[in-house]
């Protein structure tokens, strides 16, 4: 049984808005978890959690509290071929070995954790980012000091807003061929603009706010 707070209330609701794919930006402590826990309830189906291992036990007693109704198990081995229950939850090591999984909802949390688009990481959860109807990426520190870090935040809720890799590298990243090969993106470019675009998808509130 949920027992919401205004201000989650109110973020259900805009993440509603953004059509269930969202970066969730709250400062710790205004409850990220029941809010993306609701939101999971607003779509109904199949939830899973991809989290940092040393979060899984958390996530599965914080199921049990708002969702005491719903099977829930924590995978803790690449070779677990077990059978989805309502809620999975899997770390984000065992997650990219598993292509069984399947969800209505992801819940994606600390998502700093695909902040390289290229690592393998990535691409391993990529498919699932992407067949997934709804997405929820958790994260208290959304805005990574480099626009290069922003990029799989924005391909794996909303690849439209920036499109090819090379293309987002030359707009924002200050993209420099280097001398024997390949290129370097680490650098900033009209360093407004990812900001801007980031606020189309994410949804943070502060304490003091």
């Amino acid at each position: 049984m949920f027992s919401l707070l205004p201000h989650q209330v109110d973020g259900v609701r805009a993440i509603v808005r953004l059509h269930g794919r969202a970066l969730l930006a709250d400062e710790m402590g205004l409850g990220k978890t029941v809010t993306a826990l609701a939101v999971s309830q607003h779509y109904s189906g199949c939830l899973v959690v991809v989290c940092p291992g040393y979060l899984a036990s958390n996530w599965h007693a914080e199921v049990m509290r708002w969702l005491p109704e719903s099977s829930c198990q924590v995978v803790k081995s690449r070779r677990d071929q077990s059978r989805q229950a309502d809620v999975t939850i899997a770390s984000y090591d065992v997650a990219v070995h598993l292509e069984w999984l399947e969800a209505r909802v992801l819940i994606v949390d600390e998502s700093h954790y695909l902040k390289d688009h290229r690592s393998k990481r990535f691409q391993a959860l990529r498919p699932l980012l992407h067949r997934t109807p709804r997405v929820l990426l958790l994260s208290g520190s959304p805005i990574p000091s480099r626009p290069v870090e922003l990029y799989s935040t924005f391909y794996a809720l909303r690849p439209q807003l920036v499109g090819r890799y090379d293309d987002y590298a030359r707009r924002f990243c200050a993209r420099k061929r280097l001398r024997f090969g390949g290129f370097d993106d680490r650098g900033a470019s009209r360093q407004t603009e990812p900001s801007q675009l980031l606020s189309r998808i994410m949804l943070r509130r502060t304490k003091e706010d």
